[in-house]
């Protein structure tokens, strides 16, 4: 599935090492689930409603995993070079 280009200061779609990949499964229903993708990312996923909450859901929820992660001490992930058609990478606010 090609996922169309979606312009916004929030994330980009091209691929970077400082961005981290996600990837959005359209539902059937309207709805978009979201998955990050790379080692250590495994916990960060949403969803919403509609593929433009799906985007600001997803931004909330890198910002918010990356933060958990380093208010507990815990490694922050490195930024993996995934690619693919359906993939959008996102830079946490915080960086």
């Amino acid at each position: 599935m090609v996922i169309e280009s979606c312009h916004t200061m929030d994330y980009i779609h091209s691929m970077s090492n400082e961005g981290y990949p996600a990837v959005f499964r359209a539902d059937g229903d309207g709805r978009y689930s979201v998955f990050f993708l790379g080692s250590g990312m495994e916990g960060c996923i949403t969803y919403g409603k509609d593929r433009a909450e799906a985007e600001r859901n997803a931004q909330e929820a890198l910002d918010a995993y990356i933060g958990y992660l380093g208010s507990c001490g815990e490694d922050i992930p490195s930024p993996e070079d995934i690619r693919g058609e359906d993939i959008s990478v996102f830079i946490p606010s915080s960086r």
